[in-house]
């Protein structure tokens, strides 16, 4: 396991940015244009006491062909 670099406010979007290059990724792999898709990917830290949702992250990227 590796040392933690990071805090969990720093983590977050750094681990959103690599899930929405991974998404493109495996898109191209498979022969699609990810321009096509508007992605959106969110994700929440959690209070471990009773699992409310605590903070909430997003990474939003939309890619629009020149008209």
């Amino acid at each position: 396991m590796k040392k933690k670099d990071y805090s969990t406010k720093e983590i977050t979007p750094v681990a959103l940015e690599k899930a929405l290059y991974a998404f493109q990724e495996c898109l191209s792999d498979e022969g699609y244009d990810a321009g096509y898709w508007d992605v959106r990917f969110t994700a929440w830290t959690l209070s471990v006491a009773n699992y409310e949702r605590m903070k909430r992250y997003e990474i939003e990227d939309e890619v629009k062909e020149e008209k």
